[in-house]
């Protein structure tokens, strides 16, 4: 709020947490047109490494320079009730921000669905997100481009050995490949190509390696193996 006619002004050092704010116009009570100059605080909170802030009564976009004072903000709070297309706005940029969206992927709290283009189309960005979140992102749908580069399938597959399902079938088929990804989370198997899971001199050689837990997802003519059974239940 405005104090004595003058913008808030806050910067408050309490040792662990510093408490700073933006002000921001707000509308008139009474008139919906009328904005009052600095009505309204967007308050941060840097603490624990972490920049947190609350959006207050948003009524406009911030412009630029308010943009810049904020800086980089990990959380958003931002009040629900009567929400207006300005607040949309304001929330629509922050969504853009990569360093919002990957705190929100190491809380485990992000879905792909609130990720702002372009975000969602760019392989890199999407990458970090998925391996920041441990491969929990509800929604995640993967840009193609990250499918298609093995180093990208490399690092992000064992982290979410679903993802394997999107790859090509080059790659699902390649036994090197998917022995490389096996030995780093074995559930990627379930998601390799049939002619490897049937393969029965391929899966001995997983369950060899792997354990009897790679024998779940042994297909066709693979199962009647007798050599691969007992290698499996050893």
């Amino acid at each position: 709020w405005r104090q004595e006619g003058l913008p808030a002004d806050y910067n408050l050092d309490l040792g662990e947490m510093l408490v700073r704010n933006v002000t921001t116009d707000i509308r008139d009570r009474f008139d919906a047109v009328t904005r009052v100059k600095d009505g309204n605080s967007i308050f941060i909170f840097e603490v624990g490494g972490l920049c947190i802030g609350h959006l207050g009564h948003l009524h406009h976009e911030p412009s630029e320079q308010q943009y810049a004072a904020l800086g980089r903000l990990d959380v958003v709070m931002a009040a629900v009730e009567r929400r207006g297309d300005k607040l949309g706005c304001a929330s629509e940029r922050l969504r853009r921000t990569p360093d919002i969206v990957i705190a929100a992927a190491r809380s485990g709290s992000l879905s792909w669905n609130d990720v702002a283009e372009p975000l969602r189309s760019e392989p890199t960005f999407a990458l970090r997100a998925l391996v920041e979140a441990e491969g929990e992102i509800a929604d995640f749908v993967p840009p193609p481009e990250l499918m298609n580069s093995e180093a990208a399938v490399r690092t992000a597959v064992p982290v979410c050995p679903a993802l394997f399902a999107h790859a090509p079938e080059p790659m699902r088929r390649s036994k090197g490949l998917v022995r490389t990804l096996a030995e780093r989370n074995y559930a990627v198997i379930e998601h390799a190509d049939a002619s490897l899971k049937s393969n029965p001199d391929f899966m001995r050689g997983l369950v060899n390696d792997l354990g009897g837990l790679a024998y779940q997802f042994v297909e066709g003519e693979a199962k009647s193996d007798k050599p691969l059974l007992m290698k499996a239940l050893e």
